[in-house]
């Protein structure tokens, strides 16, 4: 806060000293890193967008105005009323104004919020504690998923705030929300790492397949492949009066060839021939149809369905398939599709039920954390800590749930 005025200028906390002082320094170091009081320093409000939409401040009413950045001032908020309101415009007096600043100002509602009421820093909030982080994190600790994850934490916790190092977090607050910070951050890291170690082997399957889709030989023109397809597909490859070959053919610049067969039922023989691999290649991923078969076990059945036949269809339609079906009799999920649709698919289907087991193990952590907070009586905490759970997820009803 500008001492004498009721302005309060955003900065970022370098440091906390023991001298009950901070340490702020500023976006583009349009001021000097500087040591405040706690007496100065107070943290952002944290206002619900849904808060914010209500928020239709009246003439005679206190507000925050926002203050634009300039080339010698960061950013703030300064306090005002209400003094007139004509259409979508909002005619506001600072309640405290330098010399050099206007004291009324013409603005939309968006530059408005309702006055903070939270206080400023004090001694026994701002105790401090070292969290150490396990090592593989550090790149996650600048995404904005923890940012995020550690905002939250802040306002579940009721924390003063968090302070990001190259290895560890150092917690700010009383004697309560400092242990109660800790054990929401055992369940965020758990699971953090868990999904890095997804991520990183994901990125290798993914390279190992795109290696195994370039080492395709070709013969006949420059290079040529040969494709066996059921016979069921044929039609819809060859399309009505032959438009559909004759389009890829003239798509990829290649020439396609079905083979006749014997058997009506035998699988046929396409032949794909060009002088580019990869337009070959990309001919292929056309009519090349496959169904492939993944074991599926009937506690995941919801997980893979979703809300409404939600996950599997966004699947299907994203991959291109001709379609996805779960068999909840014989516990299988069939997938059916041009080939690198279905790879893909696959892929896909593999990724999203490895997430099952880590998000239903956070819901056994968080209603055991939960059921420990009511035991301390906090009888909110249920109403309050559904924050992790996605209302389009249904990962809890068994064999519940759409069919696909």
């Amino acid at each position: 806060r500008e001492s004498g005025a009721r302005v309060w200028y955003c900065g970022h906390v370098a440091d906390v000293s023991a001298k009950e002082t901070v340490s702020v320094s500023f976006d583009g170091g349009v001021w000097p890193k500087a040591d405040f009081p706690f007496a100065r320093v107070r943290k952002p409000p944290r206002i619900a967008p849904a808060d914010l939409a209500e928020f239709e401040p009246k003439v005679g009413d206190e507000v925050e105005l926002r203050i634009e950045a300039t080339e010698h001032a960061p950013a703030g908020w300064a306090a005002a009323t209400v003094k007139r309101i004509k259409h979508s415009f909002y005619f506001v007096g600072r309640t405290s104004a330098s010399a050099s600043e206007s004291p009324e100002a013409i603005v939309e509602k968006d530059m408005l919020r309702p006055p903070t009421a939270a206080s400023t820093l004090v001694a026994s909030n701002m105790q401090q504690e070292t969290y150490k982080l396990p090592p593989g994190l550090q790149a996650w600790l600048s995404t904005p998923d923890a940012i995020g994850c550690f905002g939250h934490i802040e306002e579940q916790a009721n924390l003063s705030f968090i302070q990001v190092h190259k290895n560890s977090l150092k917690l700010f607050g009383d004697t309560k929300a400092i242990p109660r910070a800790k054990m929401l951050l055992e369940v965020h890291v758990k699971h953090q790492m868990k999904i890095q170690d997804f991520q990183d082997k994901r990125e290798k399957g993914l390279r190992a397949l795109e290696v195994k889709r370039n080492r395709i030989e070709g013969t006949g023109y420059k290079h040529s492949i040969e494709v066996r397809v059921d016979p069921s597909f044929i039609a819809r490859i060859i399309g009505k009066g032959g438009e559909a070959i004759k389009a890829l053919q003239e798509k990829f610049d290649v020439n396609v060839r079905i083979l006749e067969t014997e058997d009506p039922q035998e699988d046929r023989t396409v032949r794909i021939f060009g002088n580019s691999l990869e337009n070959i290649e990309k001919a292929r991923a056309d009519i090349e149809f496959v169904e492939e078969v993944m074991a599926v076990e009937p506690d995941m059945f919801s997980w893979i369905v979703g809300r409404g036949g939600k996950t599997i269809r966004g699947f299907q339609e994203s991959c291109g398939l001709i379609f996805a079906k779960l068999d909840r009799d014989n516990q299988e999920l069939h997938i059916c599709g041009p080939r690198n649709s279905v790879r893909d698919a696959v892929a896909m289907f593999e990724t999203h039920m490895m997430y099952f087991p880590v998000f239903s193990q956070m819901d056994d952590e968080m209603n055991s954390i939960i059921s420990q907070l009511e035991d301390y009586g906090d009888w909110n905490a249920r109403w309050e800590w559904n924050w992790y759970r996605d209302e389009e997820d249904d990962y809890n009803g068994g064999g519940g749930g759409g069919g696909g």
